[in-house]
């Protein structure tokens, strides 16, 4: 029930906060993997991305992507999904330059 709350407070601020709202599309099934390895060379940190995984899966990103497409278009906000590939972390916020390094 909390995640619904939170879920639903998050989409809506965002979705009547701002004119445009943008998510990535990020490969969620890919960054859950787990790296056991195999029995004669086991990964190192099993039991951390153990941890990890389960944390990404709780945030429920399809739900909140799902739930944020329909809000923004309720709201009349603009809705993008960029590409998981768009070197979203390099543009400079502020001027747009880009670092190609």
């Amino acid at each position: 029930m909390r995640r619904e709350a939170l879920l639903h407070h998050v989409t809506k601020r965002l979705a009547t906060g701002f004119a445009a709202v943008g998510v990535e599309d990020l490969n969620v099934v890919g960054m859950t993997h787990s790296a056991r390895g195999t029995m004669a060379a086991p990964e190192r940190k099993v039991r951390q991305n153990a941890g990890l995984n389960r944390s990404v899966l709780d945030a429920a990103p399809g739900e909140l992507c799902r739930r944020l497409a329909h809000k923004t278009v309720w709201y009349g906000a603009k809705p993008a999904v960029l590409d998981r590939w768009w070197p979203s972390s390099n543009p400079c916020s502020d001027c747009g330059w880009q670092s190609h390094a």
